[in-house]
């Protein structure tokens, strides 16, 4: 479909709402169990998986959409 004019987001908006997700994601990825944090480092879950193929997938995004 179409988008009204004045809803399309510009590529810097779109890449710079992709890296704050990145960023999130990347954030969660250090938890270690501390401060009431899940241990994700030492999670062996495909979850933590997916996870990471996004930061990729996100940052080859905006590395082939600058």
């Amino acid at each position: 479909g179409t988008a009204d004019t004045d809803t399309e987001m510009s590529q810097t908006d779109i890449n710079a709402l992709i890296q704050r997700n990145v960023d999130h994601l990347e954030t969660i990825l250090t938890y270690d169990g501390n401060n009431g944090t899940p241990n994700i480092v030492g999670s062996s879950s495909s979850k933590k998986t997916t996870c990471s193929d996004a930061v990729t997938t996100g940052k080859a995004y905006i590395s082939a959409n600058s």
